[in-house]
Order: structure tokens, then sequence, then C-alpha cells
């Protein structure tokens, strides 16, 4: 049977919090951002890249230019409609940044949606089932 003494006792503390260091590291660090925050970013930046691209004067250069910026947006209007929140804060970021792209009409809700031979319907479906995941995964959590 080993004594209490004085060292000991302090040997046992500094085990103890250095045992604590890693869970309030992993309390500080909290949850994972929602991607639905970088998406809207994303978006934001391939909205502005396009519709401040000059008009195409049919030079090749420029129409490949415009080419590209036309599939940055809709990479990334994909991108905005298929990214399930994961908060209810993302959900409502995402909403409100629908709303002004359809207020400036900029048509994203009216893309339809395809990769490959695969077509999944209009950005309306897309959105739905986004925000539908969003919602029940987080009723599940509060639950």
């Amino acid at each position: 049977m080993s004594r209490l003494t004085r060292r000991n006792a302090l040997a046992a503390v500094a085990g103890l919090s250095a045992l604590a260091v890693p869970s309030i590291a992993i309390a500080a660090a909290g949850p994972p951002p929602d991607p639905i925050f970088a998406a809207i970013e994303k978006h934001k930046q391939a909205v502005a890249a396009f519709y401040g691209a000059p008009p195409a004067k049919r030079d090749d250069d420029e129409e490949d230019e415009l080419g590209r910026l036309c599939g940055m947006f809709c990479d990334a209007a994909h991108d905005i409609l298929r990214t399930v929140p994961t908060t209810l804060a993302g959900a409502a970021a995402l909403l409100r940044h629908l709303l002004n792209c359809e207020n400036r009409g900029e048509g994203v809700m009216l893309l339809f949606l395809e990769r490959g031979n695969e077509q999944r319907g209009h950005g309306y479906d897309a959105l739905l089932s986004s925000l539908a995941s969003s919602l029940s995964n987080l009723d599940a959590v509060q639950s």
C-alpha cells in the first residue's frame, strides 16, 4: 500500500489535469462548421464573376472565358442546391441567399440539374429535398 504524501498527491493531480485537457479542447472545438456557408460563399463568388464578365464579342478567347464562368456558375448552383445544411442557421441562410438570387433574377432555381446522364429535376426539387433532410436531421439531434 502506498503512503499518501504531498509528492504523490501532486503527481495524481497533475495526471488528472492532463486527462482533462483533451476533453476541454474537444468541447472548445465544437461541432464542425455548417457546409452550407462555404457553398453560399462559393456561389456568391461564381455569380459575381459570371454577371461581372463583359458580354462576349464572338472572340474565341472571350467565349472560352464566358463558358468557363458559366460552368463555375452552374457548378456552384448545383452545389448550393445539393448541400444539406447541418444547422438551423444554415438552413435559414440558404433560404435568404436563394431568395436574394431570385429577386435579382439570377434564375438559380430554374436550372435543370443533371450530372452525366442522371437528371434530377429543377432546383426546386433539390432545394426541397435538401431542406427536408436538414430539418429531419436537426429534429433527430434535438429529440
